[in-house]
C-alpha cells in the first residue's frame, strides 16, 4: 500500500491520492471485504487494520507483514473490534465492542 495523500490546491474536502515514487505497488489485502483504520508500525514493517474479512457482520483486527504480505487475524473474538493502534513499544491496542465496551491492549 504505497499511497500518499494530500489536499488539492483549492483545499477541497476530498483528499487526492497518488502513488509514492519509491517502489512497486502490490496488494497487501485481496478479497471482497472492507478495510479501515490502517496503521503502520514505527519500523514500517507491519500494518494493522480493521476489516470485515471472514466475518461480514463484524470488524476484526488484522495484521499484515509488509514484506511478505501474509494477513493474520489477531484474535478469535465474536465482538466487534476496531480502531487499532500500535504503541511505541510495538504493543497493539484496539477497541472491542462487547457488553462492557472496553479498550484492550494485546501483544
Amino acid at each position: 500500500m504505497m499511497i500518499s495523500c494530500s489536499l488539492g490546491e483549492k483545499r477541497l474536502a476530498a483528499s487526492i491520492c497518488r502513488p509514492v515514487q519509491c517502489g512497486t505497488a502490490r496488494a497487501l489485502t485481496v478479497g471482497k471485504f472492507e478495510v479501515t483504520h490502517v496503521v503502520f508500525s514505527q519500523d514500517r514493517k507491519r500494518l494493522v487494520y480493521s476489516s470485515t474479512q471472514d466475518d461480514t457482520d463484524r470488524m476484526h483486527i488484522w495484521t499484515v507483514d509488509v514484506e511478505h504480505g501474509s494477513a493474520v487475524r489477531t484474535g478469535q473474538s465474536h465482538a466487534i473490534e476496531d480502531l487499532p493502534q500500535i504503541g511505541a513499544d510495538g504493543a497493539l491496542s484496539h477497541c472491542r465492542a462487547t457488553a462492557t465496551n472496553r479498550c484492550i491492549r494485546s501483544r
